[in-house]
């Protein structure tokens, strides 16, 4: 189930840190970006009701670079995980 994009609290979101304090080259150009334009695809996240738990899966370096600059909420597509 896929639910449209909403903006949400960064501070809820389980995902994995960049593995090193040191910015590629890639990721200091995207951090510009971001502070430019902001973060403008949304990050995707799976929700597990059963656990209630939200896990980034797509985005981890926009996250990231959203978070060092301040930011407290981004957009997000939700995919919520059904399990039968």
């Amino acid at each position: 189930m896929l639910n449209d994009c909403e903006y949400m609290s960064i501070e809820k979101v389980n995902h994995y840190r960049m593995h090193s304090g040191k910015l590629r080259e890639k990721d200091k150009a995207l951090k510009q970006d971001i502070k430019k334009h902001g973060v403008l695809k949304p990050l995707e996240m799976y929700y597990n009701p059963d656990a209630q738990t939200i896990l980034l899966v797509e985005g981890n370096h926009r996250l990231t670079i959203a978070q060092e600059l301040g930011y407290k909420k981004c957009l997000f597509v939700l995919h919520v995980i059904m399990i039968y």
